[in-house]
């Protein structure tokens, strides 16, 4: 009986370590692409793309690691999309081609 109490230990340990899945874990690029790809399966098809377009065009903007970390650490698909598209908005009117 020693083995599912441990097994059991390990799966509550690993989901406490996860945090919350619905946010980026912005500790290192590891984790933040980690999470990344976990949200991306959990979205519905048509978020998918929107989502990912929306992270790499932060990440593009943002080329220092830490600075890049700091604005995407802690954040939803929602919030990401929503930098994603300001950042768009913002390049756009400041002349950048579509």
């Amino acid at each position: 009986m020693k083995i599912p109490y441990a097994m059991l230990l390990a799966a509550a340990i690993s989901l406490t370590a996860c945090g919350n899945t619905k946010q980026i874990n912005g500790r290192s690029l590891q984790t933040a692409n980690k999470s990344v790809l976990f949200i991306k399966e959990r979205l519905p098809a048509a978020q998918k793309v929107e989502f990912e377009i929306a992270y790499w065009t932060l990440r593009s903007k943002l080329k220092a690691d830490r600075e890049f970390l700091g604005q995407v650490d802690g954040k939803t698909a929602e919030q990401i999309v929503a930098l994603g598209k300001a950042e768009f908005a913002e390049a756009k009117a400041g002349g950048a081609p579509d």
